[in-house]
């Protein structure tokens, strides 16, 4: 899957913070998680310059040499970008005709923790009536700091009395990335109407950055 640091789309992407190293394994202390570099990336480690073998999650990697052991000295990486497409993930979805249920809109792999932006627009295509309704737009995910699962409302459920009718919307938040929990997205609140309400939901998520 698709992975880097959208914040800089050319040139060259720099992260930092402190570890603790035992060997050739490294820990994060603070500062920005790692990211899935991939082999003899380098790593400058309290001023000396070593190479990744592998990088198990974002506060775990291996070296190639030993770096002894230390605690609390800075890193850095600096390494071509783009790592993650931007957007992330899309959905594009026409002839709706119901809700629709808790659907996986993307999975961050390991080490992709971070600012998602989520971009949602639904529209009434064809079959509109004043009892009819347009769904709301929702996206779920697992919160990093807390690691509790959130789910956050982007649209309104919106009578749909006339095609065009539609709502936008966009929310901002920080999800784990390990490979497992998924962001989610789902509709609620879709109405029929007398003439079978069909709709089109558009769904944008960008990578923001960790």
């Amino acid at each position: 899957m698709p992975f880097a640091d959208s914040s800089a789309a050319t040139g060259a992407v720099s992260v930092a913070g402190s570890v603790n190293t035992s060997g050739t394994s490294v820990t994060l202390v603070s500062g920005s998680p790692f990211q899935p570099w991939p082999y003899g990336t380098p790593i400058t480690i309290n001023g000396t310059s070593y190479l990744i073998a592998s990088v198990t999650n974002g506060t775990s990697l291996t070296l190639t040499t030993s770096a002894g052991t230390q605690s609390s000295v800075g890193y850095s990486v600096i390494f071509p970008a783009p790592l993650i497409d931007n957007p992330a993930a899309t959905v594009n979805l026409t002839g709706q005709t119901a809700n629709i249920g808790v659907s996986i809109l993307f999975t961050p792999p390991s080490g992709a923790q971070g600012m998602y932006r989520a971009n949602c627009y639904v529209v009434a295509t064809s079959g509109v009536s004043s009892t009819a309704a347009i769904p709301s737009c929702q996206v779920q995910w697992q919160d990093f700091d807390t690691n509790t699962g959130q789910t956050r409302t982007l649209t309104s459920a919106t009578t749909a009395s006339s095609v065009g009718t539609n709502t936008n919307g966009v929310g901002v938040f920080y999800s784990v990335g390990n490979g497992t929990n998924t962001i989610n997205y789902t509709t609620s609140g879709y109405a029929a109407g007398t003439s079978s309400l069909n709709y089109a939901l558009h769904i944008k998520l960008d990578y923001l950055g960790p």
